[in-house]
């Protein structure tokens, strides 16, 4: 039989050089655990015994997350809202023209729409296997918000909105309310990720 006795005068129980990837130790400790663990012997007796754990502080290094993925996900709802309002426009002065070049413009609000609804699908698997977690992780609220509002857009550029004082009232109020309610959505989710009791 091996007994392993620690250093307990060590402050340091890990060796200096171990890492875990996107993670920091910050430092570990002993703690004495109540619950019993059951040793089996060589001769295959089982004895309980109370026995110390090893702790181990971890701290998750976020500032790779928020680089990868955070700042190409702000530059996406910013190209959003911007082909909303230039798409706004060229829908207006195309509703004057004619049915031709109607459709070449929706066809161009819908291929740019589709290119960044393809960039996101393509950055969340990839930040799913960086983080490699098994629920949804706060930056996929991002994603989620992303997706939703590119749809949503797409839905509103290829519907024939802007042949009424409706049609045309509820695209720009769309617009006028991007930013609010993804600001207010984003809040939301911080509140009942970090502050959920």
């Amino acid at each position: 039989a091996f007994i392993f006795i620690p250093n307990l005068k060590s402050k340091k129980f890990i060796q200096q050089n171990y890492e875990i990837s996107d993670f920091s130790i910050r430092h570990s400790y002993y703690t004495y655990n109540q619950q019993p663990y059951s040793l089996t012997d060589q001769d295959g007796t089982i004895t309980n015994s109370l026995g110390l754990t090893l702790e181990i502080q971890l701290q998750r290094n976020t500032i790779n997350p928020l680089m990868t993925d955070m700042i190409p996900l702000m530059i996406i709802f910013l190209a959003i809202f911007l082909i909303k309002l230039l798409g706004d426009v060229y829908l207006r002065t195309a509703y004057k023209k004619g049915e031709q070049d109607l459709l070449d413009s929706k066809i161009a609000i819908a291929g740019s729409y589709t290119a960044l609804f393809f960039s996101v699908i393509l950055m969340h698997p990839r930040m799913r296997g960086i983080t490699q977690s098994s629920n949804i992780i706060y930056i996929e609220y991002f994603f989620f918000c992303a997706y939703a509002a590119i749809l949503i857009f797409q839905l509103i550029s290829l519907t024939p909105i802007f042949t009424n004082p409706r049609g045309r009232y509820i695209s720009d109020l769309s617009t006028y309310l991007f930013w609010p309610a993804q600001t207010l959505i984003w809040f939301l989710f911080t509140v009942l990720t970090f502050y959920n009791p």
